[in-house]
């Protein structure tokens, strides 16, 4: 099982709001649902990885810039927090589909 150490080692210089005592903090609240997003976050890294060593099966360079970067975001979104009870982007999709 990978240490929490190992699922916060990843290079955070591009995100938007990524904060590791904030991370470390929803560790503690939310231990199962955030680290299996740490966990999904840390293989869409790998699968943009290997897609890059690998001869490109998209139909233009756009096309696969443009999924590695849609990878990437996805991976930055579950490193902060947003997708989590009490990050943004999970109280606006919970609030906007309240009944």
């Amino acid at each position: 099982m990978l240490t929490d150490d190992e699922l916060l080692d990843f290079d955070a210089s591009d995100y938007a709001d990524y904060d590791e005592s904030r991370a470390r903090k929803a560790l503690a609240e939310h231990r199962d649902a955030y680290r299996a997003q740490l966990v999904a976050a840390r293989w869409l890294d790998g699968w943009r990885e290997r897609l890059a060593e690998r001869p490109s099966s998209f139909s233009s360079e756009e096309a696969e810039t443009a999924f590695s970067d849609a990878l990437a975001n996805i991976a930055a979104y579950m490193r902060q927090g947003d997708l989590i009870p009490g990050g943004a982007l999970h109280d606006q999709e919970d609030s906007e589909n309240a009944h």
